[in-house]
């Protein structure tokens, strides 16, 4: 049976959606558009203000847009009233993007023929959500590490600490879906979970238990142009390394996946990238993404990315603390502060390995004035553990990529 992965959450959304056309038949007219106009309150003002340089995407796409000194947003090139419209935007200038919002194409009424005006959208506070994932055959209280925590189609995730703890922060307000899967083990869906902006959510404890078996996957899809039709060509990569290419159809397919979550990236000359968040894979069924749309051409300076985006930051990344047992180094290839377990064959390079005993990467140590040692590698995450191999700690600096 094919199991059909519907790539979006439901997100609750505000009045002010106004239709400036007549509905076309389903699938018919020229490609639509969504405009509208974003704004945000600033901690203790009473007055709205336009956030000004939000991003705006179409997820599963490469359209995008930035919001302009008034807060104005236009996206063109919609084919489609399926997906997500994904919004970021950094209020504090940290470079960190703390207010996020998610509007389902489908209830705002999107697609081919239609011409859409959102009105006024407010970018309330994030939420959160915390809980504690643990193995169902670890004794050891210490050892529940490492268990990816994530939203299924956004570019959303976290680590387990050593006691099974998460907190997975910068979730939309509205409903959504979490999911944790490990290697070896069932994976976890959530149903509808309720969010608030700007509060936290404790999760009751989540066990996963052993799987009986360790099935590889099936992951395929189709890559279209701006105009609907299929391309080939199309270049396609998963986070955990795997490639392939569209068809004359634009159909790609990847088999032989590990039970994971993966990032799907596509691209192909002349065109800017796209990509698929936290596709799960977990069983024998094959299961079929979304159609991903790449548009044509260059997009106008300042026009966002939201595969640049995530490459520059640890949104998309698992955030590791201060701890033993994993860590991320962005996938700029910075380096994240904290101390870590790590195997080595020798003082440099440093070799790192999966708890199977296969090399990762290399990386190079490099010297420290305070005494400590400190590590740079280049993938996007990076499982550190292997109790046979020889061990010792070596301390991060935080350090840009």
């Amino acid at each position: 049976m094919s199991l059909r992965l519907r790539l979006a959450v439901l997100f609750a959304f505000g009045s002010g959606c106004f239709d400036l056309s007549l509905p076309p038949q389903p699938g018919v007219g020229p490609p639509g558009l969504v405009s509208g106009r974003l704004v945000w309150q600033r901690p203790g003002r009473l007055q709205l203000e336009p956030a000004r340089g939000a991003s705006v995407f179409v997820l599963g796409t490469n359209l995008a847009a930035a919001s302009n000194d008034d807060g104005r947003f236009l996206i063109d090139g919609l084919i489609s009233g399926e997906g997500t419209l994904f919004i970021r935007f950094d209020g504090d200038g940290d470079g960190h993007a703390e207010r996020q919002r998610a509007l389902l194409l489908s209830d705002l009424g999107a697609g081919r023929g239609r011409q859409l005006s959102l009105g006024d959208l407010t970018l309330g506070q994030s939420a959160a959500v915390t809980g504690r994932v643990l193995l169902g055959d670890v004794g050891d209280a210490n050892a529940h590490f490492d268990t990816p925590v994530f939203v299924p189609g956004f570019p959303l995730a976290t680590l387990t600490q050593p006691d099974g703890t998460f907190v997975l922060e910068g979730l939309a307000e509205g409903s959504a879906q979490l999911g944790a899967v490990r290697a070896g083990y069932e994976a976890w869906l959530s149903g509808p979970v309720a969010l608030r902006g700007g509060e936290e959510l404790s999760l009751a404890r989540i066990t996963l238990g052993r799987a009986l078996q360790s099935p590889s996957g099936v992951l395929r899809g189709r890559v279209v142009g701006a105009d609907g039709t299929a391309l080939g060509g199309v270049t396609v990569t998963t986070s955990g390394g795997q490639t392939a290419s569209t068809d004359a159809l634009g159909v790609w397919l990847l088999s032989g996946l590990a039970v994971d979550r993966y990032d799907v990236t596509f691209s192909a000359a002349g065109r800017l990238p796209a990509a698929l968040y936290n596709v799960l894979v977990a069983g024998r069924d094959e299961v079929v993404a979304p159609d991903v749309v790449l548009a044509e051409g260059q997009s106008p300076s300042g026009t966002p990315s939201l595969v640049g985006e995530v490459s520059g930051d640890r949104d998309a990344g698992v955030d590791a603390g201060p701890r033993d047992g994993g860590a991320d180094g962005g996938t700029d290839g910075g380096v994240d502060a904290g101390s870590y377990v790590v195997n080595i064959l020798g003082l440099n390079p440093l070799n790192l390995f999966l708890p199977s005993g296969s090399t990762l990467m290399t990386a190079q140590v490099l010297p420290d004035p305070g005494g400590a040692a400190r590590y740079q590698w280049t993938a996007s995450r990076v499982i550190l553990s292997a109790p046979t191999m020889q061990t010792t700690t070596v301390t991060a600096a935080a350090a840009p990529g």
